[in-house]
């Protein structure tokens, strides 16, 4: 799992991507994903933040699709919650096919990043993936089906300890 095609299309607004990969060889259905990414609070420049998904950009069934996400302003959370399961028959299977940088795996969304003023000039996200639930933040997890139907537990905190250095959720593609 891991955030791309970062864009800055207004002075106080933000986009990404969200993708999830399937390096191995085993075909899975993708379950359920939640994460959680801090934000630098330097960049907000002491205002507020909001974000919305953008409608139609996922690649999941529609059963799917992120429907909650959320700015938590007072922990500089942007949060990604879990939703139930959608059951195998209306999984969808997590991509393979890895098309460069801009486009590998499967996509689960597009969000929109808005401050309510302009963000700090010359300032970057430094994001980092939540390594740990906790008021205001969700934890990074990602559940599948195997062929069987059985589910399994594809990322958790625990197999990842790289995700806590900044920007670390740019890079990891699993």
């Amino acid at each position: 799992m891991y955030v791309t095609n970062q864009l800055q299309t207004a002075p106080n607004v933000y986009q990404f991507d969200v993708y999830l990969l399937n390096t191995s060889l085993v075909e899975l259905k993708l379950a359920n994903v939640q994460s959680g990414l801090f934000v630098d609070p330097f960049i907000k420049n002491r205002c507020n933040i909001t974000v919305a998904y953008m409608a139609g950009s996922s690649g999941l069934s529609a059963s799917q699709v992120p429907v909650i996400v959320q700015f938590v302003n007072t922990v500089n959370y942007f949060n990604l919650a879990a939703w139930p399961n959608s059951g195998t028959a209306n999984a969808r299977v997590i991509n393979t096919e890895n098309k460069g940088r801009k486009a590998r795996g499967t996509q689960i969304g597009a969000f929109v990043v808005t401050n309510s003023v302009n963000f700090t000039g010359n300032a970057t996200a430094n994001s980092v993936c939540s390594l740990s639930q906790a008021s205001g933040r969700t934890n990074r997890m990602v559940s599948a089906y195997d062929a069987k139907g059985t589910p399994v537990v594809l990322i958790s905190n625990e197999n990842h300890v790289g995700w806590g250095a900044p920007n670390s959720c740019y890079t990891n593609a699993y």
